[in-house]
């Protein structure tokens, strides 16, 4: 009786130390190592609708960036849909369409690409990048984002194009030149006054300034 005693007590000493040898010996799964692997963006609750292949979380980022994923086709409209870089300060880093490598006129996943050409620099290192659905309804229950937290490399150069007055009748503010008709119209003489800027969305365009809207109103 004695010995089966000692039996059972040293089977179950073998036991917990297997355990415990178990326990402590699996290699950990550390975040770093999940680094080395990096995965598709899948936001829980829009996995079903679009995934990210890059940039992922929190990844590094700089002029230009190439944007690609997948998306159902009902995230599209006319095989596109808008994405808009921003800092965490708030200002448009870059923005463009990502368009549909495929027949887009499906419920099924359809390949989407883009490449966002930085139209300002930066100011903090951290922002992100937000793929809107297409809505064209306007109508807000139809709206839908998904946004990906992104860093920015502030060492990389970003050269911004100058913005310039172009058009027929010199009636366009752009950042490249444009072919427009020459039907020449009154209020078109307000912008040779005017001031073509950069404007705080990143964009190129006229300052509203009394002079500008006070002229133009004038031609209403």
């Amino acid at each position: 009786m004695k010995a089966t005693k000692i039996f059972l007590s040293a089977a179950v000493l073998i036991i917990i130390g297997l355990g415990v040898y178990y326990l402590f010996s699996r290699p950990a799964l550390a975040p770093d190592n999940l680094l080395d692997h990096p995965t598709p963006l899948i936001v829980e609750e829009l996995s079903d609708l679009i995934v990210v292949d890059n940039p992922i979380t929190n990844q590094l980022v700089s002029d230009p960036l190439t944007v690609s994923g997948q998306a159902r086709g009902n995230w599209f409209f006319e095989a596109s849909f808008p994405l808009i870089l921003k800092d965490a300060n708030g200002v448009v880093v870059a923005q463009g369409i990502a368009t549909a490598q495929g027949e887009w006129m499906t419920t099924e996943f359809v390949p989407f690409s883009s490449t966002l050409t930085f139209i300002a620099a930066p100011t903090a290192e951290t922002g992100e990048l937000i793929l809107h659905k297409d809505n064209p309804s306007g109508m807000p229950e139809y709206d839908d984002k998904l946004v990906v937290p992104v860093k920015f490399d502030l060492s990389a150069p970003v050269v911004i194009s100058p913005c310039i007055v172009t058009g027929c009748s010199s009636q366009v503010c752009s950042d490249v030149e444009v072919t427009t008709t020459c039907d020449f119209k009154p209020a078109f003489v307000c912008y040779s006054k005017a001031v073509c800027e950069r404007q705080l969305n990143g964009e190129c365009g006229w300052t509203e300034t009394t002079d500008l809207k006070t002229c133009l109103d004038e031609f209403k």
